[in-house]
């Protein structure tokens, strides 16, 4: 398994990772995707799974399909984990159904926007669902068995009443996958 992220940065805030808090006080950087090409070319014979995320915010990157897809041409699974909080396209979409993509996991944390928004600072639940939505027509429209997209609720003292309404929202969505999981509490005790 190689992580390789394709941005060091985030467009969230969240309380309990070490890139919304500042922690890690990396620079901010792109992948240059020759580099991301050189590396998939040394290792690909030994690399079964590509995650594409872990402290950066994958769709930062403007080439991340076409990275994507370079990996997976070689016969790698890619995985990402972007947290869908920016304005994507139907074609933006559509390229990343097409790149390969195996899997997408995506955090939401409430079914109301102002509850989501307590843990995942910065983001925007309706662009997030209007994201998930497109990905998913993209999905049907070109019949494509993936990416399988799954979701993770973690649950907070200020977000537990809302899971019924989430697992609502996400099956009438169509997502593949969707469960509460547990909280990584921030260390500044800002949630519960």
């Amino acid at each position: 398994i190689l992580y390789y992220e394709t941005a060091t940065f985030c467009n969230l805030k969240c309380p309990s990772c070490p890139t919304g808090t500042g922690l890690l006080e990396r620079p901010k950087e792109l992948v240059n995707p020759e580099v991301f090409k050189k590396t998939i070319d040394a290792l690909a014979d030994w690399v079964f799974i590509l995650s594409m995320y872990n402290w950066g915010e994958p769709l930062l990157h403007k080439d991340f399909a076409a990275l994507v897809r370079y990996a997976a041409d070689k016969g790698i699974i890619v995985t990402a984990s972007p947290n869908l909080s920016m304005p994507l396209t139907a074609r933006q979409c559509e390229e990343i159904v097409k790149s390969g993509l195996h899997s997408l996991k995506v955090g939401i944390d409430g079914a109301s926007p102002a509850v989501h928004a307590l843990y995942r600072r910065g983001s925007n639940l309706e662009q997030l669902h209007k994201n998930l939505r497109t990905l998913i027509l993209a999905r049907e429209t070109l019949k494509s068995a993936t990416p399988i997209i799954s979701v993770s609720y973690h649950v907070f003292a200020h977000n537990e009443t809302e899971i019924e309404e989430f697992s609502k929202q996400m099956s009438e969505m169509g997502v593949d996958t969707y469960s509460a999981v547990p909280a990584w509490l921030p260390p500044d005790g800002t949630v519960s």
